[in-house]
């Protein structure tokens, strides 16, 4: 429930920031592949971001 409530807070704080200043959001994701001593290793990834400037290109 702790998580939560984290998780509720954030999306509510980023919902209030991306209502000023003309922000965007952006997500993505994908797989990470990186080869080691012991052979490759996948790890996924996924990132969310805050652009505040002007126009995306």
């Amino acid at each position: 429930m702790r998580y939560f409530r984290i998780i509720l807070i954030a999306g509510l704080l980023m919902m209030l920031h991306t209502g000023c200043a003309n922000m965007h959001m952006g997500a993505s994701y994908g797989l990470s592949i990186q080869s080691g001593p012991y052979g490759p290793t996948v790890r996924p990834n996924m990132n969310i971001g805050m652009y505040g400037g002007g126009r995306i290109r």
